[in-house]
């Protein structure tokens, strides 16, 4: 993985979607959970851009995220799935066609609970 050429890659990376779900996502997730945000930045990913989501339905003032995709610069035999906390972190097959001529692999992160804070919207 190289992981100044995935930072890089984030630096540029503007395509987040707006819908009222990601907005959340972006919203809470590097408060709700810092260790990962600090995992993400040491591969050079910024937790607060990410490519992908699978949302649930929000309930009780909470949501809950079945995955969360991230891209990744470089070879992915280097990579290693991992757990933090109750949280999984694997490399994933299943994603959107993300353009890139560069090697990249993409990795997704879950379960993930955040606190709904997009009234009146979904």
């Amino acid at each position: 993985m190289s992981v100044e050429e995935t930072r890089e890659f984030y630096r540029d990376f503007d395509d987040l979607c707006d819908c009222a779900y990601c907005r959340n996502y972006i919203r809470e997730i590097k408060k709700s959970y810092p260790d990962l945000a600090e995992y993400l930045d040491k591969l050079g990913v910024d937790i607060e851009k990410p490519f992908e989501i699978s949302p649930g339905e929000p309930s009780g003032g909470y949501i809950e995220y079945l995955g969360a995709q991230y891209i990744i610069i470089g070879n992915k035999d280097y990579f290693r799935k991992g757990k933090l906390k109750n949280i999984t972190i694997d490399l994933t097959e299943f994603f959107p066609d993300p353009g890139i001529d560069d090697d990249y692999y993409v990795i997704e992160i879950h379960p993930l609970k955040l606190k709904w804070t997009i009234e009146g919207e979904i």
